[in-house]
């Protein structure tokens, strides 16, 4: 017995484990707007697997594969990592682009908020060499403290819900900066102080 759950393990699957069944999770790692979507989507995409023992894991494996994907043996116990992982890189990254282009079109931008996204991608981690070890120049990197605060301000006057989340990808991006030797503890502290100036405010 199976399920595609990402975030459940195989406790679930407890009941019919004691009728004699055996248990098999499954969960591709890549979102499926539609069938058609999903058809298309799937080969190549990679699946995790989650059983309880090595025959089980085989034949997750074999099914991942005779639907062109490529299978990864998860832990029963790190399926909700997993699956948290999975919501940064997919639903937190889609909800980070629609405060983008909510802010876009609150600044005025000439061109239709989506555009501005696409605009800003030719500059993205992916074409300049830039991802979670050698993060982007964004102000905390730099240790920006005043763009940084005149970044507060202006989210603070026109759209003040949007401050924590500015606040802790603000934090996120400066562990990421010093962890990479692109930020000094001093130039993280800096930026940590004007970021907690800003905790009343979320």
């Amino acid at each position: 017995m199976t399920h595609v759950s990402g975030a459940t393990g195989l406790d679930v699957l407890l009941p019919l484990r004691e009728r004699g069944a055996r248990r098999l999770a499954t969960h591709p790692l890549q979102t499926f707007p539609d069938v058609d979507g999903a058809v298309r989507a799937l080969p190549g995409c990679r699946i995790a697997v989650t059983a309880d023992d090595d025959e089980g894991f085989v034949l997750g494996e074999w099914l991942a594969t005779e639907l062109g994907a490529i299978p990864f043996r998860l832990s029963d116990d790190l399926r909700p990592l997993y699956h948290a992982a999975a919501v940064f890189a997919s639903n937190y990254l889609v909800a980070t682009t629609a405060v983008a282009e909510r802010l876009f079109a609150a600044a005025g931008c000439p061109i239709p908020p989506t555009r501005c996204i696409r605009c800003r991608r030719p500059r993205s981690t992916t074409s300049r060499g830039w991802g979670p070890r050698q993060p982007s120049r964004v102000p905390a990197v730099r240790g920006d403290t005043a763009t940084i605060t005149r970044n507060l301000e202006a989210l603070a006057e026109h759209a003040p819900d949007t401050i924590a989340a500015y606040v802790a990808m603000c934090r996120v991006a400066l562990d990421l900066a010093v962890g990479a030797g692109r930020l000094s503890e001093a130039g993280r502290a800096a930026v940590a102080a004007v970021l907690d100036r800003w905790d009343d405010h979320r």
